[in-house]
């Protein structure tokens, strides 16, 4: 127990035991729900149905809830954790967490937001705490700019976008906006939308929608985070409560699309989409918002909360754009300032070049740039500086193979698989965001006559390789073994494989390859492949015949890469 002043006493819960005793009947949190429910400014992220798993699946975060009492009766809680490798202060759910307040009376909460601060000074936390966004008639904002120099801290003003749906401020049909996407998904078969209402059909769908998100991840570059047991966890648990919502958009009873949210005072929270990359063009997971858009008053809701967050899709879909007001605590004057200078510097451009033009052009442009620069570190000095066209590329050399002059397989613990692009998730994704990217991309861009080829290595992804059949050819492109694989003769079997399969039907077997990439010819040549200049001049007639105009900018001329820092022009130019 804490002290605490205006009348409060404060019970500091440290870990996941004690958490369960504190909520169970009799226990100073056990009236938690119950505040949370009377709490008008309160949200899901603060609300024991989400909280409570966390805690419990999160093993690297310890529990830290403050749980606030006046003559007995419980008056707020504030859900904290802090990570433990670090001794980082932060809410429960972390970055999961789109709303992050307090619970509390409406008469105490300057009370509880006091008692934050004096947590943070008497605990010496020293990392920039986050309270918000909150709800727009969540008076924390203000309080906390009021109460953090009273307690020696000092205090940023945040603000972002939010964005709702209300189905009676909508003046179109969502369902009609995308009626051209929905044409094309019903062309490949029957179209079908559900919602998930059984713990069996969560148990059906939950590793492929997992899947098919963290692919969605990887495409766009951004960090994986369902490969972790501990988040899929943590969402089997809400998803099975009462607050779990899941819907499901398939074609021919495949997965398209799907969508695991949360449901809150009859809002449904758009929390977790995913889509299958393949289906990109037709816009899947829009498609799926707009037919949820449109079945929300039948399942007896009163609207969508976005959160926060910019992109054209919310513009797009939403009815409501409100202000989210959040303040950043700094316990240290050093952080506070570099991002009040941080902030000005921000504000003196957006004022120059105008709201709309920083909003939809310069902020934008300096997002890209940024992306660039981080694809050039990713590729290395001579990558980069290919990349800026500093350095001309090396000139392609043309290798060729027949079906009968591929290596046979290799040893039985390695497994070649074909179109399992799921197989990208069977390695450390974090290691190789920049290579699982592009890769994906590549899937996301195949056509009908194109193969994804996934090398696994005792269940652990290797490497992979794309052929496509273009001209009664088939073309080996895209190539990648993962460092820790090379070495041992694993991307000959790669390219060999990849090339036998896309040769079941008989032809030539191609692959181009750049002169300065050793690695990738020795690899190519031990598979079989002989350069198309050495072949005798039938051989290399037979060739050209087979593959006339593959070289009109189809991508005849990409580079096979199995040795890093070496990429070919698809991959570089995602």
């Amino acid at each position: 127990m804490l002290p605490s002043s205006a009348g409060c006493r404060t019970h500091c819960v440290a870990s996941v035991a004690e958490l369960e005793l504190a909520v169970s009947p009799g226990g100073v949190l056990a009236g938690w729900e119950l505040l949370a429910a009377n709490d008008p400014v309160s949200t899901l992220f603060q609300a024991p149905f989400w909280c409570l798993p966390w805690y419990r699946h999160y093993t690297d975060f310890e529990p830290r809830v403050l749980a606030l009492t006046e003559n007995g009766d419980l008056v707020g809680v504030i859900p904290l954790a802090i990570e433990t490798s670090t001794g980082r202060l932060t809410f429960a759910g972390d970055v999961m967490t789109d709303y992050r307040d307090v619970v509390a009376r409406p008469e105490r909460r300057a009370a509880v937001l006091n008692e934050l601060l004096r947590f943070i000074r008497s605990g010496g936390f020293r990392n920039v705490l986050l309270v918000g966004p909150s709800l727009p008639e969540s008076e924390t904002p203000q309080l906390l700019l009021r109460l953090c120099p009273e307690n020696g801290a000092h205090a940023v003003y945040r603000s972002n976008h939010g964005w709702r749906w209300w189905p009676e401020q909508a003046t179109e049909d969502p369902e009609y906006k995308m009626r051209y996407a929905i044409r094309c998904l019903k062309r490949q078969g029957e179209l079908t939308f559900s919602v998930i209402q059984a713990d069996e059909e969560w148990n059906a769908l939950r590793d492929e929608f997992y899947d098919q998100n963290s692919l969605r991840q990887i495409f766009g570059g951004r960090a994986v985070t369902f490969h972790r047991e501990c988040k899929r966890r943590f969402f089997d648990d809400v998803m099975r409560g009462p607050a779990g919502h899941a819907i499901a958009l398939r074609v021919n009873g495949e997965l398209v699309a799907g969508h695991a949210g949360f449901v809150h005072r009859d809002v449904l929270y758009w929390s977790a989409p995913s889509f299958d990359i393949r289906q990109r063009r037709n816009s899947p997971g829009v498609v799926l918002m707009a037919l949820a858009l449109k079945n929300l008053k039948g399942w007896g809701l009163r609207g969508l909360d976005l959160t926060m967050g910019e992109g054209d899709l919310k513009e797009r879909f939403s009815t409501e754009r409100v202000d989210l007001h959040g303040v950043e605590i700094h316990p240290r004057a050093s952080t506070y300032y570099s991002r009040a200078i941080r902030l000005r510097a921000t504000g003196f451009l957006r004022g120059i070049a105008g709201e709309d033009a920083w909003e939809h052009k310069l902020k934008p442009r300096l997002r890209a740039a940024v992306s660039a620069l981080r694809r050039m570190r990713g590729a290395g000095i001579r990558g980069a500086l290919r990349a800026a066209k500093i350095v001309a590329p090396a000139p392609p050399i043309e290798y060729a193979a027949r079906a009968g002059d591929l290596r046979e397989p290799v040893a039985a613990n390695v497994t070649l698989r074909h179109n399992r692009i799921s197989d990208l998730l069977r390695c450390d994704v974090g290691a190789h965001s920049e290579a699982l990217s592009a890769a994906a991309r590549a899937c996301a861009d195949m056509n009908a006559a194109a193969c994804f080829h996934s090398m696994l290595v005792d269940d652990r992804l290797a490497g992979w390789v794309f052929t496509a059949v273009r001209d009664g050819a088939a073309h080996v492109e895209n190539a990648w073994l993962l460092p820790e694989f090379r070495g041992r003769g694993l991307g000959a079997a790669l390219l060999a494989g990849a090339a036998r399969y896309a040769l079941a039907c008989g032809g030539w077997a191609r692959m181009s390859i750049s002169a300065d990439n050793l690695a990738a010819r020795r690899a190519a040549e031990t598979a079989g492949f002989s350069q198309a200049a050495s072949l005798s001049s039938n051989d290399d007639r037979a060739i050209a015949d087979g593959d006339r105009g593959a070289h009109a900018g189809d991508g005849a001329g990409e580079t096979a890469r199995l040795q890093p820092g070496v990429r070919g022009r698809r991959q570089g130019d995602h």
